[in-house]
């Protein structure tokens, strides 16, 4: 008989962890280099996250969520591991810092349930160069992220997973776009 208790009492805590949400890592989104993408000279070093607003933050009981810190180092990982990150407290905001980098989540399109989740998420990015009071990129991106059930059979991490490689393939977009950026002669060093 008490072997039984213990089996029952097992299952329920394997449930409750199983639904507990955790909100998206910044790590997990983060973007590495990426060694084919050429982006312009003035970039170098010269970039920072100034802020990241739209997201929200998960809650134990609820549904996986994107919060804005966590975009906010991912944004800054992603811009250090290309070269683009300037000197400063994390996020580049330093004296060396000369292109701005804003991003507002503007929707997060998230399933209820099923076996394979697709998340689809709409970023609005905003690269300004404060000198000049000139936007060089102001883009909406849309990506998306699937998470399938051979990933995690539990509901809630196949979410997590699915808002993290939603947020990777928006980066990956934004990263694109700076690589494809034309740099005004006037924000050029020495000019």
């Amino acid at each position: 008989m008490p072997v039984r208790r213990f089996q029952s009492l097992g299952f329920l805590a394997i449930f409750a962890l199983a639904g507990c949400a955790t909100g998206a890592g910044s790590k997990e989104m983060a973007l590495g280099a990426v060694p084919s993408a050429h982006f312009p000279e003035p970039l170098h070093g010269a970039m920072c996250v100034a802020k990241v607003t739209g997201g929200q933050a998960t809650y134990l009981l609820g549904m996986s969520e994107i919060g804005n810190g966590n975009l906010r180092k991912a944004l800054a990982e992603s811009l250090t591991a290309n070269g683009l990150l300037a000197a400063g407290d994390g996020f580049g905001m330093g004296s060396a810092c000369r292109f701005v980098v804003s991003a507002d989540i503007l929707e997060v399109n998230q399933p209820f349930f099923g076996f394979d989740l697709k998340v689809t998420t709409h970023v609005h990015y905003i690269v300004g160069d404060p000198p000049l009071a000139a936007i060089l990129l102001d883009r909406t991106v849309t990506a998306y992220g699937i998470a399938r059930f051979r990933d995690s059979p539990i509901g809630v991490i196949r979410l997590r997973l699915a808002n993290e490689a939603a947020m990777r393939a928006s980066i990956a977009k934004f990263l694109k776009l700076l690589a494809e950026l034309t740099v005004p002669p006037a924000a050029m060093p020495n000019s």
